[in-house]
């Protein structure tokens, strides 16, 4: 799997429209108000502390950090968020160098830890989740998004960009490192998490933007996602820390 490619990356997070980064920025269009709804629903009003894991050229940080949340950003190279911290109209993120399993934070010093498009780029999952728990406060809320193991995730989100994506990288991603829905659930729940919200995301396939990208390769500016119920290529999770013995929580669908 490539991950060297996002340290060239530069100014292209925010311009391009001929690499697989502009899905992802796209993307983010849908992920930041159901992040929104997360947040709002456990802490209400508060502006709470927010730690982006892997955040790499900040789409989701820097929205944040403009509601007033108190942002820090993490990556493993200063080059990968670099075009982000040059955006930082609040000049208030503080951008970190670490590794997702090893931060250096104290214990219980986030409210909130997002973890999007980053799982399936690291040897060790369940390590970024251990640290996501232990830098979380007691009833802090954990975010995810990644992709599912399954065909259509093969397709969309391995496949897919090698085929179709005039300039992008090949193996962004390696369909072998996807994760079961069913796989996070478990290892959320061993580490006492409970799950309150899980929505399917994915592109709005019968679309003449998504013909126009299969056509030239290029990611036009009204291309969609959607929030869908349909956890079959990515999936996005809330997962709410405690320390009470896990139990199954009933979930549910954030497809609104």
């Amino acid at each position: 799997m490539n991950n060297e490619f996002y340290k060239d990356l530069g100014d292209k997070w925010f311009t391009s429209q001929h690499d697989a980064v502009a899905l992802l920025r796209i993307e983010n269009y849908k992920k930041l108000p159901w992040v929104l709804k997360q947040i709002q629903a456990q802490f209400k009003n508060q502006k709470c502390r927010v730690l982006d894991v892997g955040c790499g050229g900040g789409f989701l940080t820097l929205e944040l950090a403009k509601r007033g949340y108190v942002c820090t950003g993490v990556d493993v190279d200063m080059s990968i968020m670099k075009a982000g911290k040059e955006r930082d109209e609040t000049k208030s993120i503080q951008w970190c160098v670490a590794p997702a399993e090893k931060t250096p934070f104290a214990d219980g010093s986030f409210d909130v830890v997002c973890a999007m498009d980053m799982l399936e780029h690291v040897e060790d999952p369940v390590a970024v989740l251990k640290e996501a728990k232990r830098v979380l406060t007691p009833q802090g809320l954990l975010l995810i998004h990644t992709f599912n193991r399954t065909p259509l995730a093969w397709l969309f989100a391995a496949k897919g960009l090698d085929w179709f994506i005039k300039n992008s990288q090949k193996h962004i991603h390696d369909w072998n490192k996807f994760i079961r829905v069913s796989e996070l659930e478990h290892e959320l729940h061993k580490l006492g998490f409970k799950i309150s919200a899980l929505s399917g995301i994915g592109p709005k396939v019968l679309s003449w933007p998504m013909l126009k990208l299969i056509m030239t390769g290029k990611v036009s500016d009204d291309f969609q996602f959607r929030l869908t119920s349909n956890l079959q290529v990515g999936y996005l999770v809330s997962a709410q820390n405690g320390t009470a013995k896990p139990t199954r929580s009933s979930i549910q669908d954030a497809s609104t």
